[in-house]
């Protein structure tokens, strides 16, 4: 990445099943027990630029919804670029995605 601040916009993935998500940013709950749906959610956060501890958003799923696993689109926008993930998460696992402050 190559800015401290990050937007993350979430929404449902392909279909509107009424899964249940938390979302976990470097150990704190930024988003909790959130009925996540085919609208965008917007959540801000600031990376450790000091390359001491890691940065990870990680993906939680409450339930199922009615097409399991859980699945969830999310858009990382540091300012700079914007890039595309989809997370999937069941009852036993939970996908996370690990960001690298670059600081040009």
């Amino acid at each position: 990445m190559d800015s401290t601040y990050l937007s993350i916009t979430v929404y449902d993935h392909k279909r509107n099943d009424g899964d249940i998500i938390s979302l976990n940013y470097n150990g704190h709950w930024i988003l909790e027990q959130f009925r996540i749906n085919n609208d965008e959610h917007l959540v801000d956060v600031v990376l450790d630029g000091t390359g001491k501890v890691p940065n990870y958003l990680a993906l939680y799923a409450h339930n199922l919804g009615d097409y399991p696993p859980n699945t969830v689109a999310i858009i990382v926008d540091d300012g700079v670029k914007r890039q595309r993930f989809i997370l999937n998460s069941d009852m036993n696992t939970c996908d996370v995605i690990y960001f690298e402050y670059t600081g040009r």
